[in-house]
C-alpha cells in the first residue's frame, strides 16, 4: 500500500534498519528528520535521499543517551510549526555477556538509548499528533522481547519493556487517530547484529533478515495500523511458538542457546 506519511523523524538513521527506513520513506516523497551521533554518515545519507528523491531532509545529529541532546530531539518533536507525521524510534545498542562482568555505566546507558530515550521522544511526539489527529508512531524491538536471553540480560530487558510499552500505548490512542505499532525483528544484517556473534551459517542462516525487509514490513504494518508485527515468516513463526512454549523450558532453551555463542 502506499504509505500515507508525509514527513518523519527516524532517529539511529545513520545506518542498518534506520538508514533503510529513511529511504523507503524517501523513496515515497517522505520529508525527513534524521538522527543519530555521526554527523558525516547523516550528512551523506542526507545528499544521497535528497540528490535522488528531491525530499527535504533535516540533519539532527545527536547522542539520545545524554540527557541534553535527548532534548533538542524532544524539542523538534514538539514544534508547532514543523508538524511530523511519523516518528521512528530505532535507535538501539546492545552489550553481550555475563552481567557481572560489563560495567554498571555501559548498562546504565543502554537502558538510557533503549528504554528512556524511546519513551521520552512518543512522549514528545504525541500532544502535537494527538492535536491533529494524524500520527503514526514506530518502535523497533526485537523478537528478544519475547523471551529472556542469558548473556544479553539488560538488552532483551529493554526490548521486553518496549514492546509492552507500546503495545499499552496502541491500546490507549485508539481513539485518538493516532497509530502505535511495536516491530519485532530477529536477526538482521547491521553492525548490531553482527555483534551478537551468531553465524550464517546451515540452519541458522535462515533466520537472518535484511534490514531493507525488516524496514519495509514494520513501515507497512505501521500504514496499516497494527500493533505488532515480527518481519519474516519464519521469526513470526518462531514468535507464536515462544508465546505457546513453557516459559521454563524456553528460559532453558535460551540458556544452552546463549551459552554456545559465548564458547564459539
Amino acid at each position: 500500500m502506499p504509505l500515507p506519511y508525509t514527513s518523519a523523524l527516524v532517529t539511529g538513521a545513520s545506518s542498518g534498519i534506520g538508514a533503510a527506513m529513511a529511504r523507503l520513506l524517501a523513496g515515497a516523497g517522505v520529508d525527513l528528520v534524521l538522527v543519530a551521533r555521526s554527523t558525516g554518515k547523516l550528512d551523506q545519507l542526507a545528499a544521497e535521499l535528497t540528490s535522488r528523491h528531491g525530499v527535504e531532509v533535516e540533519v539532527l545529529p545527536a547522542d539520545l543517551s545524554d540527557a541534553r541532546e535527548l532534548a533538542r530531539v524532544e524539542a523538534r518533536l514538539g514544534d508547532p510549526s514543523r508538524p511530523l507525521d511519523l516518528l521512528v524510534n530505532n535507535a538501539a545498542a546492545s552489550t553481550f555477556g555475563p552481567f557481572a562482568d560489563i560495567g554498571a555505566d555501559e548498562s546504565t546507558r543502554l537502558l538510557q538509548l533503549n528504554t528512556v530515550a524511546p519513551m521520552r521522544l512518543t512522549r514528545a511526539a504525541l500532544p502535537l499528533m494527538v492535536k491533529r489527529q494524524r500520527g503514526w508512531i514506530l518502535l523497533v524491538s526485537s523478537l528478544g522481547a519475547l523471551q529472556p536471553a542469558p548473556l544479553f540480560a539488560v538488552y532483551t530487558a529493554t526490548k521486553a519493556f518496549l514492546t509492552n510499552f507500546g503495545e499499552s500505548l496502541h491500546e490507549e490512542l485508539r481513539d485518538k487517530s493516532v497509530v502505535v505499532t511495536v516491530a519485532m525483528p530477529g536477526f538482521t544484517r547491521t553492525e548490531m547484529g553482527s555483534a551478537t556473534g551468531v553465524g550464517e551459517t546451515g540452519a541458522s542462516a535462515l533466520l537472518w533478515d535484511t534490514p531493507e525487509n525488516v524496514a519495509r514490513a514494520a513501515l507497512t504494518a505501521c500504514a496499516y495500523g497494527r500493533a505488532t508485527v515480527v518481519p519474516g515468516a519464519l521469526n513470526s513463526a518462531l514468535s507464536t511458538a515462544t508465546r505457546l512454549t513453557p516459559r521454563t523450558l524456553v528460559r532453558r532453551l535460551a540458556g544452552i542457546a546463549t551459552g554456545r555463542m559465548k564458547s564459539a
